[in-house]
């Protein structure tokens, strides 16, 4: 996803973080904590969920506050800081969702490996760990659900997650691991400011899809090219492009690194 949005910002952000060490996370930005902590949350409200529905012991699991104040920890004062309102929308989800009678959880933040074919003929595995997997004990169906948090939900919200790679990938996932019964992706919008939510399913999108091989291929052969000719890691191409270089979640990390040279 990073090659493709900027080619200049993957090289700082993957092999040059990589030569120097990797980012610490009191360096994340904010947005970014707000999500990590959320998400360690969700994720807690639905294995225990699991064990539960397995007639398990939910307790092999931290209960989410507990699990969310010891993330929170690793980013000292700002995580501690952030987690009132994180908490409060926590407890708003798990009201919701936590005991929906016709939801059956299969997976929780479990990985996945997915093989395809590229138009060059060869064979590419790659990695994705969805949220959270569960199947519709009315219809059967199966759904793989993306949770995203907000500081405001609109209209846009859940639709601008649509032509991403990642969602696109889950579209590739969900019939691999259930053929007919997959239902499809939808999105979990939790607006932490005011613990709100908008969850919706994302329109298929078999354009994107029959389009992904060709697009793996396409980084794929790009990454090869730059370490063939040894190209320096702050000439790769730049994307040079305001809303690449300036995102929801503020300016790119690299900015002045590329403005300055």
């Amino acid at each position: 996803y990073t090659f493709l949005r900027c080619e200049q910002e993957y090289a700082y952000k993957y092999l040059w973080q990589a030569a120097k060490g990797s980012p610490t996370g009191a360096n994340a930005a904010d947005p970014l904590v707000r999500g990590t902590l959320l998400h360690v949350g969700v994720a807690h409200v639905h294995v225990r969920q699991r064990a539960r529905q397995r007639d398990e012991d939910p307790d092999r699991y931290h209960d989410p506050v507990t699990a969310m104040r010891l993330v929170a920890d690793e980013y000292g004062d700002r995580g501690q800081d952030m987690l009132p309102k994180l908490l409060a929308a926590l407890e708003a989800y798990k009201e919701r969702y936590a005991d929906e009678g016709n939801v059956e959880v299969l997976h929780v933040e479990e990985p996945f490996d997915i093989t395809i074919r590229l138009p060059n003929g060869s064979l590419y595995t790659y990695t994705q760990t969805p949220d959270l997997i569960w199947r519709d004990r009315r219809s059967q169906l199966c759904w793989i659900d993306d949770l995203k948090t907000t500081s405001r939900l609109t209209p846009q919200t859940i639709t601008s997650y649509s032509p991403s790679v990642q969602m696109v990938s889950y579209r590739i996932l969900g019939p691999m691991l259930f053929g007919q019964k997959f239902g499809g992706v939808r999105i979990r919008a939790v607006c932490w400011t005011d613990s709100t939510f908008q969850v919706s399913a994302l329109e298929p999108a078999p354009g994107l899809v029959r389009a992904f091989p060709e697009t793996i291929q396409y980084v794929e052969d790009r990454i090869a090219e730059y370490e063939k000719l040894g190209t320096p890691l702050s000439s790769y191409r730049k994307a040079s492009n305001d809303l690449v270089c300036y995102h929801k979640y503020g300016p790119c990390d690299y900015l002045r690194t590329c403005l300055w040279g």
